[in-house]
């Protein structure tokens, strides 16, 4: 909690709640997250880069054919809570959530967010330099190309 600094914005946030049922339909467990106000964020005043990793449908239809052919492995992983592992590089500050609220002190995010417009870009910097320290992969000019360290 600070005291928001001089020319700064805030994001707006709020609570999700979420209800899991077993296949049977009886309760599994309830889920909360606090997501920030994506629609609140204003270019270069509260964010100023953006970026998704996402793989298109010709690349995938190109890849696992040549992949087959030349006997390449293939590894698939989910990471759970992947958005909320990355630290920002940028300050961020949030309004207090509704349960929270009260006085004039803000939330300074240290670790990204979900609904926040660089989350996916902070996590893919972190998600690639663990794959550079780890050695699988390389950078040549911002493009991530995994290798076979076989």
């Amino acid at each position: 909690m600070v005291t928001l600094p001089p020319g700064k914005k805030t994001v707006g946030c709020k609570w999700i709640y979420t209800v899991k049922l077993n296949p049977d339909g009886s309760l599994a467990h309830l889920k909360v997250r606090l997501v920030a106000k994506r629609y609140s964020q204003v270019y270069e005043l509260t964010y100023v880069d953006t970026f998704s990793s996402v793989v298109k449908m010709t690349s995938v239809w190109i890849l696992v054919p040549l992949a087959a052919t030349y006997q390449w492995p293939l590894h698939q992983s989910d990471i759970k809570n992947s958005l909320l592992n990355c630290i920002l590089d940028e300050e961020v500050y949030i309004k207090q959530p509704l349960c929270c609220s009260g006085g004039i002190k803000v939330c300074r995010l240290k670790k990204s967010l979900y609904g926040l417009k660089q989350s996916p870009r902070a996590w893919f910097g972190h998600f690639a330099s663990v794959n550079q320290k780890l050695g699988l992969c390389r950078s040549e000019k911002n493009l991530y190309i995994l290798t076979d360290t076989a």
